[in-house]
């Protein structure tokens, strides 16, 4: 900290003489040669980024406020789909009912035995598997 404090007081200090004694031409142009040119790439990078942000922002408005559309199924599509939703919520039925009656059997089969033995609990699952 007190170096850059004695620094800058040399410099104020001395700051007429920094002003008057610049450095030739040929050094500056050494110098010049020396530097690497600014590119324009990164500026390519910024506005394909903000091109890809407002696409990305206008399709996410344009899907959530813009109404569907809506396809328009026939008389008999409604129908066959209907048909179909009802043989598969029949088919769950028979499953879960199924499921419902091996647990209560397997539950009035607990109650009147008083002992179970492990070879009685897998045997009675793999009858009603």
């Amino acid at each position: 900290m007190q170096d850059k404090d004695k620094l800058a007081r040399f410099i104020q200090e001395n700051r007429q003489e920094f002003d008057l004694k610049e450095p030739k031409r040929q050094v500056w142009k050494g110098i010049e040669s020396k530097l690497k040119p600014v590119q324009a790439t990164t500026l390519w990078y910024w506005k394909a980024a903000v091109f890809l942000l407002i696409g990305a922002v206008g399709f996410l408005l344009t899907d959530k406020f813009l109404p569907e559309s809506e396809t328009i199924i026939s008389i008999e599509q409604q129908e066959a789909l209907a048909t179909s939703n009802l043989e598969k919520f029949e088919e769950l039925e028979v499953f879960y009912s199924s499921i419902i009656f091996s647990h209560l059997a397997f539950s009035s089969y607990l109650s009147r035995s008083a002992t179970l033995k492990k070879r009685d609990f897998f045997s009675f699952y793999f009858f009603l598997g």
